[in-house]
């Protein structure tokens, strides 16, 4: 015969019971709350849209009677059709890119490797060029200016902001004698000096 419970584990067992469901509606109501925000919305969209040809479908549908006034005031949740447009532009690029409208993603990376430039190396270019670092001295009068501003950059105890100063006005040197057709001093590694 099943044992009795008392009112002590009958209450205990009520307040389980009811602070499980308390759960499950805070969840389904955050969840909900979530769900309307509009750039949530969309990626919900977007993911369903991708995993259900049917709703890709009905993406173009959503998208031609948002942009065609004839159909109708439908009101769609902002977050639906931010959704169905990023579904349906991935279609569209995709067909522009197989008729060799636009290039190919492969090609545009493989364009922005060879276009990209330091721009560390493009400021040095033109602060060299523009300040006319070096001009007017010989190769061994520049070396010594940058010998000078290594062991300024080097030395410890200064603040971020002069280390800074020094390290540039090293940097901006040393590119001006290599500018300037001197040899690489002995302290500049073979590596550094090509990169300059």
């Amino acid at each position: 015969m099943p044992k009795k419970a008392t009112p002590e584990e009958l209450k205990a067992a009520v307040e389980l019971q009811l602070s499980e469901r308390r759960f499950i509606l805070e969840s389904i109501n955050t969840a909900a709350t979530l769900i309307q925000v509009p750039i949530v919305t969309a990626f919900v969209w977007y993911y369903l849209s991708r995993t259900n040809a049917s709703l890709g479908a009905l993406n173009k549908a959503i998208l031609a009677a948002e942009l065609a006034p004839i159909v109708g005031d439908i009101q769609f949740p902002p977050g639906v059709l931010l959704g169905a447009a990023m579904e349906s532009t991935e279609d569209f690029l995709d067909i522009l890119e197989g008729s060799n409208v636009i290039p190919s993603a492969e090609d545009v990376k493989e364009a922005a490797k060879e276009a990209v430039e330091d721009s560390g190396d493009v400021l040095a270019d033109v602060l060299v060029g523009v300040t006319g670092l070096g001009k007017g001295f010989n190769c061994q009068e520049q070396e010594s200016a940058v010998f000078d501003a290594r062991e300024q950059a080097s030395r410890e105890g200064q603040n971020a902001a002069l280390k800074f100063l020094n390290t540039s006005a090293y940097a901006l040197l040393l590119k001006s004698l290599k500018t300037n057709g001197c040899d690489r001093p002995g302290y500049v590694t073979e590596e550094d000096w090509r990169r300059l």
